[in-house]
C-alpha cells in the first residue's frame, strides 16, 4: 500500500519556527509508530535497508515552502509509506490517534487533522499505479518538483543536481525493493535513464539546512522544477531495444516519486517530489 497523509497543525503561540525539522519529525513518526506496533517500529529503526517510508519537515501550507515565518500559525507535516504493513498502521491506527499537540523547539503545535486526500497526499497501490501509467496517454516529457532539497550520493560526494541518471536510478532501486516482483522493472534501466534521459528545462536554486540540529551539520540540495526528455529511439544506440516500454517506465516511477522522495535522507524531510501534470 502507497499513502500520503498530511496532517495539519496549528502554531498556539507566536506562529513563529525557525529551522529544518525532518529529524525531529522523523524521531516524532518513529515513537507514534512504535505506540501502536513497537516490533514494527523497532524492525524498521534497526534495518540498514531502504526504509519504508519518508516524512517531511514542518511546511507552510499551499506553498509547500520550507518555514521561517508562517503569520497564519497554520503548518503542515506529511508522511509516506511504502509498504502495506505500515501504510495499515498509519491508516488504521496512528492517524485516528493523533495525540492532539506536537512540540517542535519551544513551540507547541495543536494536531488539527489529517487527510488524504487533496494537494501532495493520496492512497493507491503499486499494482493501481502500473495500471493507470499504462492507460494515460503518450508523453516524452516529465517535469517534477522538488520541494525540499533534494541531492544524492555518488562516490561518497554529494551532489546537490538532479542529473537525470541519479534522479530515475533513485526512483528505480525503491520501487524494485518495494513493488511486488510481478511489477518489476527491466534492470537495465538505471543504465538506459543515465544515457537516453536528458534535462531540457530546470528552475532550481541550491539550499542548505541544518540537518542533523545543534551538531551543526550543513547539508545541500536543489530546490525547485526539472524537465526531463525521453530521446528519440535512434539516439540511444545499444540502449534503443529498451526505448519503447521507456516511456510507460517513465510515467510509472514519475507517479511513484510523491511517495518514495528522491535522492538521500527522505526519512528525514528531504527529497519530497511531485510530478508536475
Amino acid at each position: 500500500m502507497l499513502v500520503s497523509l498530511l496532517i495539519t497543525l496549528l502554531a498556539q503561540n507566536s506562529g513563529k519556527l525557525g529551522g529544518f525539522f525532518g529529524r525531529e519529525i522523523q524521531a516524532w513518526f518513529l515513537s507514534q509508530l512504535a505506540r501502536h506496533e513497537p516490533s514494527l517500529a523497532e524492525s524498521i529503526h534497526s534495518s540498514e535497508r531502504i526504509k519504508p517510508y519518508t516524512v517531511s519537515s514542518l511546511i507552510k501550507p499551499q506553498t509547500f515552502s520550507r518555514v521561517a515565518d508562517n503569520p497564519n500559525n497554520e503548518y503542515w507535516l506529511r508522511i509516506t509509506t511504502l509498504t502495506e504493513s505500515i501504510g495499515t498502521v498509519l491508516l488504521e491506527k496512528m492517524a485516528p490517534r493523533l495525540p492532539s499537540t506536537l512540540r517542535l523547539q519551544s513551540e507547541e503545535l495543536k494536531i488539527t487533522g489529517w487527510t488524504t486526500k487533496g494537494l501532495w497526499t493520496g492512497q493507491t497501490t503499486y499494482n493501481e499505479i502500473m495500471e493507470q501509467t499504462n492507460a494515460s496517454s503518450s508523453l516524452s516529457r516529465i517535469r517534477l518538483r522538488f520541494a525540499s532539497p533534494t541531492a544524492f550520493r555518488s562516490q561518497q560526494i554529494n551532489n546537490p543536481f538532479p542529473l537525470p541518471d541519479y534522479v530515475w536510478k533513485s526512483l528505480f532501486w525503491k520501487w524494485i525493493l518495494f513493488a511486488p516482483d510481478t511489477l518489476q522493472i527491466n534492470p537495465k534501466w538505471p543504465e538506459f535513464a543515465a544515457n537516453c534521459i536528458t534535462v531540457t528545462e530546470f528552475d532550481i536554486h541550491s539550499e542548505k539546512i541544518n540537518l542533523r540540529g545543534n551538531k551543526g551539520i550543513l547539508f545541500g540540495g536543489c530546490v525547485g522544477d526539472a524537465t526531463y526528455h525521453l530521446l528519440p529511439e535512434k539516439e540511444c544506440g545499444e540502449f534503443s531495444s529498451f526505448w519503447h516500454n521507456a516511456e510507460q517506465v517513465l510515467k510509472l516511477l514519475a507517479e511513484f516519486s510523491m511517495f518514495s522522495g528522491v535522492g538521500h535522507h527522505t526519512t528525514m524531510g528531504l527529497g519530497q517530489t511531485l510530478w508536475i501534470k
